[in-house]
């Protein structure tokens, strides 16, 4: 009897957070920073006044990609547009040797040109795509808060590796699944797909590093559209 009720709570509690998802997410794919509630907005300008620098075109879908990751509310990240060969990349700044975990600053490089245009610009993708390559930034982030120096240096050096950009990639892609974006990330591969237009070898590299829509797909809350 206890196990009978113990399921029917979790199935509950499961299909409510399930149902609580897809609204969410109903709601933030049409937000833009006029229409959103101007008690969220404020609710995130005065959480991430002080460890957030973001640049003005960017932060809503950062706010809301924050928004998953509350393990990172006071971890200090930058937003820096700069002229990168992926769509954005984070890493620890330069002196995390020097700094404790809870002192270390993080950098979020946003693509403001593309070298030898390789990658599509966050400004192409649609708000709910650039909340998901931010989501995958952060989650790059959650894993490095985490870890100490040596781990972080052996995965800067893991980067040389295809086989273990591929583990680590996909890894980072679960994270922001879990994290309650996976429909954000989802958007992302399917715009990445349709809207740019890479270099075959380039495209070929990244469907193998990270998940694919349909990989990503499988995963998502049930009953929501893919279109």
């Amino acid at each position: 009897m206890n196990r009978l009720l113990f399921l029917l709570i979790f199935t509950v509690l499961t299909m409510s957070a399930i149902s609580y998802t897809q609204q969410l997410y109903a709601q933030e794919k049409n937000w833009t920073i006029a229409t959103v509630p101007a008690d969220s907005l404020q609710k995130w300008q005065e959480r991430y006044a002080v460890s957030k620098i973001i640049p003005k075109e960017f932060e809503l879908p950062a706010y809301i990609a924050l928004a998953h990751y509350p393990e990172l509310n006071n971890t200090r990240i930058i937003f820096k547009k700069r002229k990168i060969a992926a769509t954005m990349a984070a890493a620890p700044r330069w002196d995390f040797i020097f700094r404790p975990r809870h002192k270390r600053t993080y950098i979020i490089s946003i693509a403001a040109d593309s070298i030898k245009r390789k990658a599509i610009l966050p400004i192409d993708i649609p708000l709910s795509g650039q909340v998901g390559v931010m989501g995958h930034e952060l989650g790059h982030i959650f894993w490095y808060e985490q870890k100490g120096v040596f781990p972080i240096l052996r995965f800067g050096l893991g980067q040389l590796s295809k086989k273990f950009r591929e583990r680590t990639e996909k890894e980072t892609d679960q994270t922001t699944i879990e994290h309650g974006l996976c429909r954000q990330l989802y958007d992302l591969r399917v715009c990445t797909n349709i809207t740019s237009n890479p270099p075959p070898a380039y495209k070929a590299m990244k469907e193998l590093i990270y998940m694919t829509p349909e990989e990503i797909g499988e995963q998502c809350p049930a009953n929501e559209d893919q279109d």
